[in-house]
């Protein structure tokens, strides 16, 4: 069977990340197009050559793929392939994370391999299919028959990282690979760092070649020129006689004309002056302008049938997913999840081609309100809670601290704290300048608050005194938890607690174990539950529990996390809430790491400090001068 290829390709602009570059190659010499097919090829690498430019260097390592796989024509296109592949990782070894993938057809078979992380996908009759997956030094090959329709997908690990398989699937319902690929340009081009990202698109359709004209100059032989006139001999002499006779009767119809002669009457001159003429003109032009509608409102409608037969079955899919996303909301939330995303992917995917059924507007509504139902997020509108600056003159506040539904909040330019009940929204001047004095950050525990500063840790009670010596780095946090105060010594990468006793704090004790060793000089900030939460890299948090270091990540999240900019939970939280100001979201996980909700607003993007009362069932944003509030809808 013959295959006809509509292919598109998409990279990245080259960037500091890297390049990436898409080829196609179709030999002139026919031998090697029969024995190597065309070629496909997919190159990327985070080199950066100083002088030189991408597209010479990607010219480069196409010309030594070429060189390998049509070089010598005596091996089989399979192992051709996968050797022309692995020689050409290994000569380039030296350039970072280079990653190369092909594939060529040859007569009905399908040859494709990836090296150095990129992947290879076939997505056939709706599903997604991974084929292929490459590491780093290692090439993967594989062959096999391609089917009428099918799309195969040969990228790089960052395309497949910054386009979800959900939203794949859904772009790839429009079938037509140059729309695809504009499908997915603005999403690739809005990244940050985009230049080793690239990825190409083949679709398969049959092709039906014309077939060959019979050759009637070939010579006739003595067998076939005495079945003709056995077969047309009697024909012709039929049709002989049949001449003959009309001939006659012409003959005598003419002899009789000759005699009399032939007179016609005519009684109009000009046809269009003939009302019967003219009635029976309108009539059929009318007739024909009738034909002419129907036959295109007949053709118009088999379209709209076909058309519709062709999304049908996506339709009705993707409506017995949405429908069993919802019956497992409760009982198997990540399995529901994972439903209502493949359904999702599926509308998106209609709702690109243009789809005039009203069932994929009820879709899409049911798609939008799935998103608090199911996936946990919530478009929120954050209302003022506290207005701080009606309390004290000029106050913006950068620090808080929480306990027991208070919340203190540390103005570190105008040397000021103010404390406001999260239950009633009673607000008062806790201390002023005199008091403050110099503090970096605060904390607190029942109604005791502290303050760190550059020589100590200081105690609020109308007046301030000392209650630990400095003895860490300048760079620090503070937390109290259970009586206990903790210092975490982003500089040494510790942290330090001081027990609680009747006279004040014993002597500073590190918390880790014998032999936790971990890098904190990068964390912005941290609490605890009896475990330690810090946030260390920028999407990162670490887990210790009795000083020990703990396996946890964040699972589930979508888009995943980036940055993050604060954290918070106490031991009275069943959640631990991220702030994200980039992606303008708070984010809602467990305490094992697993996607609970977000909550998303324009406004989020000025919030410097989060506090959630799971008891009040709101989440407070701290921006500036205003303490605002948003409901906890996923409680």
């Amino acid at each position: 069977m013959s295959f006809k290829i509509i292919s598109a390709k998409l990279t990245g602009n080259p960037d500091t990340s890297g390049w990436s570059q898409a080829y196609e190659f179709e030999p002139e010499d026919v031998q090697k197009l029969k024995l190597r097919g065309k070629l496909y090829a997919l190159i990327s690498t985070s080199s950066q050559k100083e002088g030189l430019d991408t597209v010479v260097l990607g010219r480069e390592v196409l010309l030594r793929l070429h060189e390998e796989y049509f070089g010598k024509t005596d091996t089989k296109p399979f192992t051709a392939l996968k050797e022309a592949l692995k020689k050409v990782e290994d000569e380039f070894s030296s350039w970072e994370d280079i990653q190369i993938a092909a594939i060529s057809q040859i007569k009905d078979v399908v040859y494709m391999a990836v090296s150095g992380g990129a992947k290879t996908f076939l997505f056939r009759e709706g599903k997604l299919i991974k084929l292929i997956e490459s590491s780093s030094g290692n090439t993967v090959a594989a062959s096999g028959h391609p089917k009428d329709g099918d799309m195969f997908l040969i990228g790089t690990s960052l395309f497949y990282q910054h386009i979800p398989r959900g939203i794949l699937k859904g772009f790839l319902q429009a079938k037509d690979p140059k729309v695809i690929v504009e499908s997915f340009a603005p999403l690739i081009h809005s990244q940050e760092f985009e230049g080793n990202l690239g990825v190409i698109i083949l679709r398969f359709n049959h092709y039906f070649p014309e077939e060959k004209l019979h050759d009637f100059t070939a010579p006739i032989s003595p067998q076939q020129e005495k079945r003709f006139q056995e077969k047309w001999t009697p024909k012709l002499s039929m049709l002989k006689e049949a001449q003959l006779k009309a001939k006659s009767n012409f003959l005598g119809i003419s002899k009789i004309l000759g005699k009399g002669g032939l007179y016609l009457k005519t009684t109009y001159l000009n046809e269009s002056t003939n009302p019967k003429k003219k009635t029976s003109a309108f009539v059929g032009g009318l007739l024909l302008i009738i034909l002419s509608v129907s036959i295109y409102f007949g053709i118009t409608q088999k379209r709209k049938n076909d058309f519709r037969q062709s999304y049908e079955s996506q339709l009705g899919s993707a409506e017995h997913e949405l429908q069993e996303a919802y019956d497992l909301s409760e009982l198997n939330p990540q399995r529901s999840r994972e439903l209502f995303d493949q359904a999702r992917s599926k509308v998106l995917g209609l709702t690109t081609q243009e789809i005039d059924d009203p069932k994929v507007g009820q879709l899409q509504e049911r798609i939008r309100q799935g998103e608090e139902k199911i996936l946990g997020q919530y478009q929120a509108d954050p209302q003022l809670f506290v207005d701080l600056s009606l309390f004290s003159d000029g106050f913006s506040g950068d620090e808080t601290a929480f306990s027991e539904e208070s919340l203190f909040l540390l103005d570190k330019e105008e040397k000021k704290i103010i404390k406001v009940s999260l239950v009633n929204k009673k607000t008062e001047s806790l201390a002023g300048p005199s008091v403050v004095n110099e503090s970096k950050t605060i904390a607190a525990y029942s109604d005791r608050v502290f303050t760190l500063n550059s020589d100590g840790v200081y105690e609020l009670d109308g007046d301030r005194k000392k209650v630990i010596d400095n003895d860490w780095e300048a760079d620090a946090l503070i937390q109290a938890y259970a009586g206990n105060l903790y210092i975490l010594d982003k500089t040494a990468s510790k942290v330090y607690r001081y027990s609680g006793t009747d006279e004040g704090f014993g002597s500073k004790k590190e918390w880790f174990s014998e032999g936790t060793n971990v890098d904190l000089t990068g964390s912005k900030n941290f609490c605890i539950d009896g475990a330690v939460w810090v946030t260390s890299a920028p999407k990162e948090i670490i887990k210790f529990s009795y000083g020990v270091l703990q396996n946890f990540s964040l699972k589930g999240i979508f888009p995943e996390v980036q940055n993050i900019d604060d954290i918070f939970t106490t031991d009275d939280s069943v959640f631990i809430y991220i702030l994200e100001k980039d992606q303008e979201r708070i984010i809602v996980v467990d305490k094992n790491g697993e996607y609970k909700a977000q909550y998303s607003s324009g406004k989020i993007k000025d919030v410097s400090k989060i506090v959630a009362s799971e008891k009040e069932k709101k989440l407070f944003l701290l921006i500036g001068e205003q303490l605002l509030f948003l409901d906890l809808k996923h409680l």
